[in-house]
């Protein structure tokens, strides 16, 4: 049940932003077993000049940073958390984005945290979740 903020210069060519957008689920159903109909993402363009970051901070050398929010439900392990931002990092570079360029951070919520649509809290109702091809987490 994630929800995704990709915020990104608005020099960004669309064809871009879509393989940028495609990417992120793309590695998000891989390295987290999510449904690949659980697809709700906000592409956010912003000029280069309000993307403020420090080049060199813990290592990378950014040059245009791509920013990634991911929120999600609470439940996934370190190594699973690991292996998505490798599998973005990966995945964004054959859409042309520099892995040092991909900002990546994670919210945790609850399932009860969670609406869909209707005023309702789907992500309450197990059964309905299996049928969208949700997996409960190991040890729920």
């Amino acid at each position: 049940m994630p929800l995704v903020r990709i915020t990104l210069d608005t020099t960004t060519p669309a064809e871009q932003r879509r393989a940028i957008s495609d990417g992120v689920h793309s590695a998000m159903v891989a390295a987290l077993g999510i449904p690949k109909a659980d697809h709700f993402q906000v592409i956010d363009e912003r000029p280069a000049e309000s993307l403020i970051f420090d080049e060199g901070y813990l290592g990378p050398s950014r040059e245009h940073v791509v920013f990634i929010q991911i929120w999600l439900v609470r439940g996934r392990t370190i190594d699973q958390k690991k292996a998505l931002y490798r599998q973005i990092a990966d995945t964004l570079a054959d859409t042309g984005v520099r892995p040092d360029d991909v900002f990546i951070q994670l919210t945790e919520t609850s399932r009860e945290d969670w609406s869909f649509g209707n005023g309702e809290a789907q992500a309450l109702d197990t059964e309905l979740l299996m049928k969208h091809g949700w997996t409960p987490p190991a040890g729920s």
